[in-house]
């Protein structure tokens, strides 16, 4: 592989070079100075949260060398990566044996899960460009007392990059084997009260694969403001699109397929956030925050030779708007809580078919909202022990209410060793795809449950070194599934993992 860099001061020219695959790091659990920001209501310190958490950050993304995000996510503990062929093929993520789509992906702080697709709300892990990643934060355990429906499992935050003191301009080339290349562009910096970033990309997988190809872009923005001490403004947008070919699933990829005719998928995501957050008092801070999603895919399948999967497509559009208040009240690190409220409002339409000698319409639109408001109190008892109680209501439309809880305590046993024990439970909306399609929906399905009770030890050997063991059991009730027999999605009774 062959890597062309250009920066401010330095223009570095790599001769063709073929790098040897080193064995993966795993990510450990954060060293107890470090400030995280998901799997809570605000930025605190690592040894202020009980949950499981594995960090990604800048330094390993680089020493990984890691072209896609699924790579990456591979070296955590926990999770489980599964692939469909090669880069035009889709890549989710799975969290301690739970459905891929029990899982919430967020790009700094924003979801981009989408009901509306097949996958039942799974995230395609090729959306996201590595090079824009400044860390990966992964919450592992039910967080619908945080965010509501769809964090079963758990929940991945991708972190753009961060701005650095004064400014910084960067221009990057990468060229590899069957063709891949990748451009990219970003400016940042901060000064006085502002910081910005600006970050441009476009990346072509190439062909390793028979057939699997992907194209993407990426621009994305953000521009943080403080006018005062006690004001604050953000605001972030992102803009992703991509073209993908693949072997239908089940095909028998390149390799088995009887026929050479692939899926072809172009697809458009943006995301927009605006913040607002205002320190009342010493003892009361306010955050306002409205952020807004939406997909846009078309695709097109010739569907597997052979079975009972005929050619088939579906042009859909998901959109999702959310506006939260959380005030925090207290002192941060000693005895503190977060009180607010929520509104959701998700719409999606598709419109598709299924080829059976003729087209046969298979489309559907559906929307709902939900109205939410929670409580999350934490208390730091002594230097050694934190306690951290959260419940969430949620009025969901067309599915009545759902509270969600959660107990976590975490105990520092000595320097280096310290103990976390949660408990909790969380539940999913069924999505639009498995509720609406005309063929397969069924409008009767219940929401997905799940109560989960997890402990670990972590040991922290070293400043830069740790390591840890943990211990979960995850009892998922009513999960959707499709029945071959029936045709059709239904809930099934119980699933548990450990």
């Amino acid at each position: 592989m062959k890597f062309i860099q250009l920066l401010p001061a330095t223009l570095a020219l790599a001769t063709t070079q073929l790098f040897a695959q080193q064995p993966a790091p795993i990510a450990e659990p954060l060293a107890p100075e470090q400030i995280i920001v998901t799997g809570s209501y605000n930025p605190i310190a690592a040894k202020q949260i009980s949950s499981s958490v594995s960090v990604i950050d800048r330094d390993m993304i680089a020493q990984l060398n890691k072209t896609n995000l699924a790579d990456l996510l591979e070296t955590a503990p926990g999770i489980l990566i599964e692939r469909q062929g090669g880069p035009g093929g889709l890549a989710v993520a799975s969290i301690r044996g739970g459905e891929s789509n029990y899982t919430v992906v967020m790009v700094d702080g924003v979801a981009l899960n989408d009901p509306g697709n097949s996958r039942g709300g799974a995230f395609d892990l090729g959306n996201i460009d590595v090079d824009s990643i400044e860390r990966i934060e992964i919450v592992k355990g039910p967080q619908s007392a945080i965010y509501g429906a769809d964090a079963l499992a758990g929940v991945i935050n991708i972190i753009s990059l961060h701005p650095p003191q004064g400014h910084q301009q960067s221009l990057s080339i990468a060229t590899g084997g069957d063709g891949y290349q990748q451009y990219g562009a970003s400016v940042l910096g901060a000064i006085d009260s502002i910081n910005y970033a600006i970050q441009g990309r476009a990346r072509d997988s190439g062909e390793p694969v028979p057939g699997s190809q992907s194209k993407s872009n990426e621009l994305s923005g953000r521009l943080n403001w403080r006018p005062t001490e006690a004001h604050t403004l953000s605001t972030s947008f992102r803009y992703f699109d991509g073209k993908r070919s693949s072997f239908p699933e089940q095909s028998g990829g390149s390799v088995f397929a009887l026929s050479p005719l692939l899926d072809y998928t172009d697809y458009t995501d943006k995301s927009a956030a605006l913040g607002w957050q205002y320190i009342v008092s010493e003892q009361w801070k306010s955050h306002l925050q409205t952020t807004q999603y939406q997909r846009e895919e078309n695709l097109n399948s010739p569907g597997v030779t052979n079975t009972a999967i005929p050619p088939n497509g579906a042009a859909t559009d998901f959109e999702r708007q959310q506006i939260s208040w959380i005030n925090t009240l207290g002192k941060l690190g000693k005895l503190w809580a977060n009180v607010g409220l929520e509104n959701r409002r998700e719409k999606g339409i598709s419109i598709g078919y299924l080829d059976i000698g003729f087209k046969l319409p298979t489309n559907f639109s559906l929307d709902r909202s939900t109205q939410s408001s929670f409580v999350d109190i934490n208390s730091q008892a002594n230097d050694d022990l934190l306690l951290q109680v959260s419940i969430r209501n949620d009025d969901t439309q067309d599915f009545g209410n759902h509270t969600s809880s959660k107990l976590g305590l975490r105990y520092q046993v000595s320097d280096q060793l310290t103990l976390r024990a949660n408990l909790g439970n969380g539940y999913k909306l069924p999505s639009f795809f498995a509720l609406g399609h005309p063929l397969v929906g069924n409008p009767n399905l219940k929401p997905e449950r799940v109560n989960s009770v997890d402990t670990g030890l972590e040991w922290q050997l070293t400043d830069q070194l740790s390591t840890g063991i943990d211990y979960f059991r995850n009892d998922f009730r009513d999960p959707i599934d499709f029945d071959s027999e029936l045709f059709t999605n239904l809930n099934r009774d119980q699933i548990k993992t450990n």
